[in-house]
């Protein structure tokens, strides 16, 4: 005994099936392309304004300045090596009857010292690596930048 199904199976012709391929296969490639171009725009463009000839100063979110070379690791990182950073003391004028400079109305004076990283007490090696999204900008230095020629007098 033979059953029959009343449920019919219907064919989509040729050319509609033919469209409906080449139309999902054009989206995923578009996508891929997209996704390529967003990715390489991304990480291609700070790496070509980075000029690895000379110093970057590094500002983050949490106030602090790091000078370095800087280079771009991926997308959501950066590499700072040869790091320094800018340190300041106040030195307040001494009240000795002896010093002819000084002034009784002499304000306080602050000293800013370029420091290597290297030199902190934890003896850190000489990179850091910086989570893209607490760098609030970077720029190249010029060579006859003052940080500079501290640097390259240390």
């Amino acid at each position: 005994m033979r059953q029959t199904s009343s449920a019919r199976i219907t064919k989509i012709p040729a050319k509609k099936t033919d469209t409906l391929l080449i139309i999902t296969y054009g989206c995923v490639v578009l996508a891929a392309v997209l996704a390529v171009i967003k990715l390489g725009l991304l990480t291609f463009y700070p790496r070509t304004i980075i000029d690895q000839s000379t110093y970057q100063a590094v500002a983050l979110d949490n106030g602090q300045t790091f000078f370095g070379k800087l280079t771009k690791l991926n997308v959501d990182t950066y590499v700072l090596v040869d790091v320094y950073y800018l340190q300041t003391s106040n030195s307040t004028p001494t009240n000795d009857p002896s010093d002819q400079t000084a002034d009784a109305t002499t304000e306080p004076k602050t000293d800013i010292k370029l420091v290597p990283l290297t030199s902190d007490l934890h003896q850190p090696y000489n990179h850091m690596i910086i989570n893209v999204e607490h760098v609030v900008f970077w720029q190249n230095l010029r060579p006859e930048s003052p940080v500079i020629t501290a640097i390259e007098q240390q």
